[in-house]
């Protein structure tokens, strides 16, 4: 009986020794120079569901003028996210990523950083873990460390990685390579990744990124709206400050809602 006790009371201290310590070990494992730790979730425009693959710096730039006029920034949606077909699918010699003609090449892709950060809004791009991305431009599978450098020295302040195909993969091995890679880089980048575990709900997530896709690419339908919501909702209990779910895009704006 007395070792019975023991046992529980070690038990006991176990436990409230990890909930004690529970946030220090999540900041760790989520990496020191881990993008910021979001108090709530970060808020702005993606490209993708209006403009598709004919995003350019033009788009980018009336996004962010719009955002500017309507008072946006002001109620604290400051991210401006070019979404896939920004890049070629071949990278240059040395390389490095391309940005199509639409963005200006290298120099068009700093000049829209600084274009968006002088407006006081954030930029963000979008990537695949992958060789290549769902649209058909280079990804960053194999290629980690050279891409994140690459959105350092754009002065990128989100990045978006998609998964499309390579599968047989381990999610988490991905994410983690590219959570780490970002780590290096010694700038802070809001990581937003999609590791297609639905309908299945993991605690992993919220150690490697700062936001993840929880349920199917949403449309201006409410029947696909309302399915990512409950898909958003089961994630209830592994997200919080600095991790959040993401059930895709909103559909403002689009045809097909009243």
């Amino acid at each position: 009986l007395l070792l019975v006790l023991l046992l529980v009371l070690l038990l006991l201290v176990l436990l409230l020794l990890l909930l004690r310590y529970r946030t220090r070990l999540t900041d760790i494992w989520a990496g020191a120079n881990a993008a910021p730790r979001s108090q709530t979730p970060d808020m702005g425009w993606n490209s993708w569901n209006h403009f598709g693959g004919s995003v350019s710096a033009a788009v980018m730039r009336e996004a962010t003028d719009q955002f500017v006029a309507l008072g946006l920034r002001e109620a604290g949606y400051v991210y401006i996210n070019s979404d896939d077909e920004w890049s070629e699918l071949n990278r240059s010699a040395s390389g490095r990523l391309v940005p199509k003609a639409s963005f200006g090449g290298e120099g068009g892709m700093r000049n829209l950083s600084a274009y968006i950060h002088a407006r006081g809004l954030k930029f963000g791009l979008y990537g695949a873990a992958a060789q290549t991305t769902c649209g058909g431009s280079a990804g960053g599978l194999y290629h980690e460390q050279a891409y994140a450098q690459t959105l350092r020295e754009w002065e990128v302040d989100y990045f978006k990685y998609d998964n499309c195909g390579m599968i047989n993969i381990q999610s988490y091995a991905k994410y983690q390579t590219f959570r780490d890679a970002l780590n290096r880089t010694g700038r802070h980048i809001v990581y937003s990744f999609e590791p297609h575990q639905r309908p299945h709900v993991y605690a992993w997530n919220k150690l490697v990124g700062n936001s993840w896709r929880t349920g199917n690419d949403i449309g201006a339908d409410y029947r696909r709206i309302f399915a990512n919501l409950v898909a958003n909702n089961l994630w209830a209990g592994v997200t919080g400050k600095g991790a959040w779910g993401d059930a895709d895009m909103l559909e403002v704006g689009n045809p097909g809602l009243s």
